[in-house]
């Protein structure tokens, strides 16, 4: 059982900088069957749990110039982040946080573990510089922006796997590049290169074509070996997808995902039906999963969920023939 809650305060500085304060405090509780602590010693139950405050300050200087024709952004970025160190006992069991790969996204975040049986303790500092450049013209959305930094922890609390990007005081460095010449294009160029010697260990390309009512969705991930298994190779993969507006209210989505190293095959498809008015909407999602790993088999589910806008979402599954076995 896990209840959090967070505070944040924007406020500008003296010279024109930016600053976000945000304090928050989560409580997890865990009950543990069969947990093995020491090795020498035979399973045994738990119950834990923990208190885990956490406090960032962003600071940001945006620096801003203005042409004719187009406007140039820059704009260096720093979180600094503060929190109790240790706070990830060997009685609460890693289930939903093993799998971690440091990429842009996970840069300015205080917690950046997926789930809630791992938390990113100790203190820290993100650093970076964004930069953007938009066309000014009458009715233009083109633009070009582009992302780069790091982190550095204080304290190495070794909570992240090697060839994570982050399992040493200095992680790797990410970025990413955002072309959008058009309404009806856009490219997103991700990356992570090696601290050591700047080699890539992670790389993603993504394109998107169409207007909103036909759009056509192309992307391809090199990940590093999975941390999780034996298996020493790089990832690939390749995803399409194809958005279709057949009404006002109604869109649909055909999805798949391919992989494209060892034994090839399908990782995934599924086809999405969504219905969205001004109140709520309906979705509908069938998905066939291709993945075999130890106990997870392949198999198909079908979701129905409704979420009604700014108070939440209730989905109901109809079967599934996937999962844990």
């Amino acid at each position: 059982m896990s209840l959090g809650t967070a505070w944040t305060k924007p406020f500008n500085g003296l010279i024109g900088d930016v600053f976000t304060f945000t304090a928050a405090t989560r409580g997890d509780a865990y009950q543990t069957s069969d947990i093995r602590i020491d090795p020498a010693q035979a399973p045994r139950n738990a119950y834990t749990g923990r208190v885990f405050p956490q406090l960032s300050l962003e600071w940001r200087y945006p620096w801003l110039r203005r042409g004719e024709s187009y406007s140039q952004l820059i704009e260096p970025v720093a979180m600094f982040v503060a929190s109790p160190k240790g706070e990830n006992p060997l009685t609460i069991s890693n289930e939903d946080s093993l799998a971690f790969d440091f990429s842009d996204a996970d840069l300015f975040v205080p917690n950046r573990f997926a789930g809630l049986d791992r938390v990113d303790s100790g203190d820290r500092v993100d650093y970076g510089l964004r930069a953007s450049i938009y066309d000014t013209g009458r009715n233009s959305t083109s633009s070009l922006s582009m992302l780069i930094g790091q982190s550095y922890r204080v304290q190495n609390n070794g909570g992240f796997a090697a060839g994570s990007g982050l399992e040493d005081k200095r992680s790797d460095i990410v970025g990413r590049f955002v072309i959008s010449p058009n309404e009806l294009f856009d490219a997103v160029y991700r990356y992570r290169l090696s601290k050591n010697n700047l080699t890539l260990q992670r790389e993603e390309v993504s394109a998107s074509a169409g207007p909103p009512k036909l759009r056509l969705s192309l992307s391809y991930i090199k990940l590093p070996p999975d941390l999780l298994s034996s298996d020493t190779g790089k990832r690939e993969q390749i995803s399409v997808v194809g958005t279709v507006g057949l009404s006002r209210y109604w869109t649909m989505q055909l999805s798949t995902t391919k992989n494209l190293t060892g034994q090839l095959g399908t990782v995934s498809s599924g086809v999405i039906a969504t219905y969205q008015d001004e109140c709520f909407a309906f979705i509908t999602a069938l998905t066939q999963s291709g993945t075999q790993d130890r106990d997870v088999k392949p198999g198909a589910s079908l979701v129905f969920s409704l979420v009604f806008k700014n108070l939440g979402e209730v989905s109901a599954p109809a079967f599934a023939t996937q999962g844990i076995r």
